[in-house]
């Protein structure tokens, strides 16, 4: 019995030890990409889509510091309740209002101290909320300055965006498509040569570059002012950049 065992056992260690001729061997066949034998342009196309800014985004902080940190909160719930009034009250005229979480900081301070004395820190507690908006309706803009300036802790400013952004950003992603075309075409028949069909595209976030509108700098001092429609003035810039290549036809 134990040699035919034996005998099983070294007939199928003789199967998996036998060389595998090179009849059985098969190459794998290379992948060939869409470029492979191709004769090929790549080029990238660029734009710039200007665009009348129409909405301002308003960014409101209040921050509040005191030595003790129950004040500092106390103080710092006030002048936000003021806020957030202020926002009720106007609520039909506000987009994407967002009020984000409070932050509470700790810090130490050191003041003066002679040589050779010791001096323990001081700790005093700073409490800070942002609250956010966007405003189309541009003749109450006099009005949120006016009452956000008569408030202590509470500071704000704005910069400019668009109502037509999803529009600018696909009249810059098609002019720079048209900006490639023509780019791979001017090359091509300076070679002779023409410009066939389009092999690949991708794109590259471009740069999107708003005017910055600081409404502090510009209304604290005339707070008193009468109710009245502010003009944006300047342009926003939007930015396409693709990559495209294309077939070269002899």
């Amino acid at each position: 019995m134990k040699h035919f065992l034996l005998a099983g056992w070294l007939f199928c260690l003789c199967i998996f030890l036998v060389p595998v001729s090179a009849q059985d061997l098969k190459p794998v066949p290379e992948a060939k990409t869409p470029l492979a034998d191709t004769p090929y342009i790549t080029v990238v196309g660029q734009s710039e889509v200007e665009a009348q800014p129409d909405i301002l985004v308003w960014h409101i902080t209040v921050t509040t510091t005191n030595l003790a940190l129950a004040q500092s909160k106390e103080q710092h719930d006030t002048a936000l309740a003021y806020v957030k009034t202020l926002v009720d009250e106007n609520k039909a005229k506000l987009d994407r209002v967002s009020i984000h979480p409070m932050s509470i900081n700790k810090h130490e301070k050191y003041g003066p101290r002679s040589i050779g004395e010791s001096q323990q820190p001081v700790n005093y507690y700073d409490c800070s909320t942002t609250v956010t908006f966007r405003l189309k309706d541009l003749s109450l803009y006099t009005t949120l300055v006016t009452r956000l300036s008569e408030k202590p802790n509470i500071n704000f400013s704005s910069s400019y965006d668009c109502s037509e952004v999803d529009e600018k950003r696909k009249e810059a992603r098609k002019a720079a498509l048209l900006d490639a075309r023509q780019k791979a075409q001017e090359m091509a028949e300076t070679l002779g040569l023409k410009v066939g069909k389009t092999l690949r595209i991708s794109e590259t976030p471009g740069r999107e570059r708003p005017m910055i509108f600081n409404a502090m700098a510009m209304d604290r001092a005339s707070a008193g002012a009468a109710a009245q429609t502010v003009s944006l003035e300047g342009s926003m810039e939007y930015n396409g950049v693709v990559e495209v290549v294309f077939e070269l036809i002899n």
